[in-house]
Order: C-alpha cells, then sequence, then structure tokens
C-alpha cells in the first residue's frame, strides 16, 4: 500500500505542477479511437475546490487531471480509450486521494462522474452514471434527477410528466421526456414537508437535476438546494 502512494504521488506531482488551472491535462483521449465520453460535476459540498484524476488501473498511468474544480459546476466532456479507468478526486494541489472509483468504459458511451457528500465530507466512492445518447424530439427535453444530499433521506419526487419515490441518497433517476417550459417539482420528505423547485427546460435539452447540500444546514454547511446541469458534448 506505501509503495502505491510513493508511486502515486510521484506520477502526479510533476504532472499537476505542469498543469493549467483552467485547463485540464489529457494525455490519452482521443477520439479517433474506440472510446467513450466522461465528465464531472462537483457536488461535495463538504469540500473546496478538488482536483479530479483519471489514472489507468495497469501500471497507475495518469491519464487527465482536471484542477480546482468548484462545488456546484459541471466540466465538459472528454474521450477516453475503453477498458478500466480508476476515477480518483484530492483536494486541490495535494496528492491525497479521498474518493475513488474504477469503472470500466465501453465504446460510444457517455458517462458523468460526481463528488458527493457522505454526511460531513465527501463520500469515498465516485457517483458514476451511464448519460443517454439520444437527443430529445423538437420541443421536448429529456430530464433526470440526482441525490447528492447526505442528510435528506429517502425523499419523492413529483411534477407533471415527474414520479420519483423512495428516491435514496447515490440515486440516479431515469431520464423523463417532457415537453419544453416550465416547471415546478415538488420534493417531499419522510416528515411529509415539502420543497418547490421551479425550473425551466429548453427544446432538445438534455438535464440532470442534482439535489445536494445539508436539508438541516448548520452554520458552515451547504443548504440544500437543486441544480440544473444541461449535458454538452464536445
Amino acid at each position: 500500500m506505501k509503495n502505491t502512494t510513493l508511486l502515486w504521488t510521484l506520477i502526479l506531482l510533476p504532472i499537476l505542477a505542469l498543469t493549467s488551472a483552467c485547463a485540464p491535462d489529457i494525455t490519452e483521449p482521443n477520439d479517433s479511437l474506440p472510446s467513450a465520453q466522461v465528465r464531472f460535476i462537483h457536488s461535495a459540498s463538504t469540500t473546496g475546490q478538488l482536483d479530479f484524476a483519471v489514472m489507468n488501473t495497469i501500471g497507475a498511468t495518469l491519464l487527465y487531471v482536471q484542477r480546482e474544480t468548484e462545488y456546484g459546476r459541471q466540466y465538459r466532456y472528454d474521450f477516453f480509450k475503453t477498458g478500466e479507468r480508476d476515477f480518483r478526486l484530492l483536494p486541490s494541489r495535494t496528492t491525497l486521494n479521498i474518493a475513488r472509483t474504477v469503472v470500466t468504459l465501453d465504446a460510444n458511451l457517455k458517462f458523468t462522474a460526481f463528488a458527493v457528500d457522505a454526511e460531513n465530507a465527501v463520500d469515498t466512492l465516485l457517483l458514476i452514471a451511464q448519460d443517454t445518447l439520444a437527443t430529445p424530439s423538437e420541443g421536448k427535453a429529456f430530464v433526470r434527477f440526482i441525490h447528492a444530499s447526505s442528510d435528506a433521506g429517502a425523499i419523492s419526487i413529483a411534477g407533471e410528466n415527474v414520479s420519483v419515490s423512495n428516491f435514496e441518497r447515490r440515486g440516479i433517476s431515469p431520464y423523463f421526456t417532457l415537453d419544453a417550459g416550465s416547471y415546478n417539482f415538488t420534493i417531499q420528505f419522510s416528515d411529509n414537508t415539502t420543497l418547490t423547485v421551479p425550473q425551466i427546460f429548453f427544446s432538445q435539452g438534455v438535464y440532470t437535476l442534482v439535489i445536494s447540500g445539508f436539508r438541516n444546514a448548520g452554520s458552515s454547511q451547504v443548504p440544500l438546494n437543486v441544480r440544473s446541469y444541461l449535458d454538452v458534448s464536445l
């Protein structure tokens, strides 16, 4: 284990030092090879900036790093060759691994990796969701929900043509097909209290709505919120 940690440190430090703060350092992605697309969304309200890294599981080679990601923001899709990939999170400008998930990437698919909370810390597993490849028809939108709040418990979500029951933390809903326009969704908690969430969806948009933060937020915690992310490919 010590040797693995040392190897990761030796590999990561020089690359982090050379990487721009605003652009990912990419050595592998190549859209001319069999590949998948992956983007990152920072939904862990308990932490500040994170570095999102992807490694090859054979030889522990660092393939990609997106530095200084911020809570509530998404980062672009990039291409990765198929096979097993080791997704990791590190506090920005450190070599401390705080979350890790190994996933097999299949050709011609799209994925989103989410940093999420577990109680008062970042979950040690990234949440990986497979994204749709379809495009909504004119006048329609695709909408799904991600449950990334660590203290909201199981919730229900209701709205026009939307119904999600017993939705647990780390839950990923199916995509719902909705008419483009304005909506009010209702989140119902286990004590039967509710939260109304207004949203606007545009024609042919593909949206991921992430519920994160704390329902019972303390003075230094981010209150529960719902953020809408529009899926955008390269």
